[in-house]
């Protein structure tokens, strides 16, 4: 399903975002081997944050973290170690 879609679909209450996050994150754990992701926030802040207004709401979406810091969250540039607090 494409993101307009999924946006309508949870819009007229078919789904809601907290399953559709909830879909996502599992089956990123289930193919965390093959470390397509470096990092994600919290299971639980990305669950609380899944229900708050945004463009596409509800819809989950990646960015990827070269560049400036998104909310908080220092570049990376795509390394898990260049991330980390010391």
């Amino acid at each position: 399903m494409g993101a307009t879609a999924l946006a309508e679909a949870i819009a007229a209450g078919r789904t809601s975002a907290s399953s559709v996050m909830e879909a996502v994150l599992d089956t990123q754990e289930a193919q965390a081997r093959r470390g397509t992701l470096v990092r994600l926030l919290p299971r639980a802040e990305l669950l609380a944050q899944a229900d708050g207004p945004a463009s596409f709401f509800g819809v989950p979406m990646l960015g990827k973290d070269i560049g400036s810091a998104a909310r908080g969250l220092a570049p990376g540039a795509g390394s898990p170690v260049a991330g980390m607090s010391a």
